[in-house]
């Protein structure tokens, strides 16, 4: 997380991203679009502990693991199948191979919206929930940190990928370069934008998500701190959103 004295933080902040940008989407934009899954909006999840020794209902909003959840339906997705071991540059966790092992996933954003698709949801949530390699928001167990941070700690532990560059955006490049094949490049771009008081600190980290040179998506994470003696601090919240890039959104309303 981050440990900085307020006086040296505007070499974090650049300017919001720009949405349109030439050279953003190739002529094949639409088709390339058609081949993977669309984003699902972020809901409310239910996490049951039953065991001899106590029984809990754990409630929160599955923001920043459904966000992971396509986001890896996207990148190794083939025909509602996960082919986590057949990736040509990486070596995926044994336990995370396992878990998508016998599951399907659907294109279709409706199945996530149903009964069978919420606790589906919950499932990946809880297989996610207390670990140490994460930043919870609640009891450090349950509910994963939208950040940065947990999106890296993620592919270190799963892939054995090592981020030791401290910026974000040659992380990503890393990432980008890892997760690419000969029939899907993936690039980053990332844009921090934010603002800080006498005791507030907000980031946001904007990502334009580029499939075969196309803007498909974006991942926007957002996150405030806490401000005390000139130091950045404590989290106090945040929010992950996963979605279709503008250009997705203008090519649904000229469809219409």
């Amino acid at each position: 997380m981050f440990n900085y004295n307020i006086s040296n933080i505007n070499n974090i902040f650049g300017n919001k991203p720009t949405f349109i940008k030439d050279n953003d989407i190739t002529d094949n934009f639409a088709i390339n679009y058609q081949k993977y899954p669309q984003p699902v909006l972020y809901g409310p999840i239910r996490i049951i502990k039953d065991t001899e020794l106590e029984f809990k209902v754990i409630k929160y909003t599955d923001c920043f693991e459904i966000s992971l959840l396509r986001f890896l339906h996207m990148i190794f997705g083939n025909n509602g199948k996960m082919e986590l071991n057949q990736h040509p540059n990486l070596v995926c966790n044994n336990e995370l191979i396992s878990y998508f092992l016998d599951k399907s996933f659907f294109y279709d954003v409706n199945y996530y919206e149903t009964r069978n698709g919420f606790q589906e949801r919950a499932n990946w949530c809880n297989f996610l929930n207390e670990r140490n390699i994460f930043k919870y928001k609640k009891n450090n167990l349950y509910e994963v940190c939208a950040s940065l941070e947990n999106l890296f700690n993620f592919f270190s532990y799963f892939f054995n990928i090592s981020f030791e560059n401290k910026d974000y955006q040659d992380n990503l490049n890393k990432l980008a370069y890892l997760l690419s094949t000969e029939d899907k490049k993936i690039k980053f771009e990332l844009n921090n934008f934010g603002n800080i008081s006498s005791n507030t600190f907000y980031i946001n980290s904007y990502i334009k998500i580029f499939v075969n040179n196309d803007n498909l998506y974006d991942w926007e994470i957002y996150q405030y701190f806490k401000v005390e003696n000139n130091y950045i601090t404590e989290r106090e919240t945040g929010h992950s959103d996963y979605k279709d890039s503008i250009y997705i959104k203008n090519l649904q309303i000229n469809k219409n």
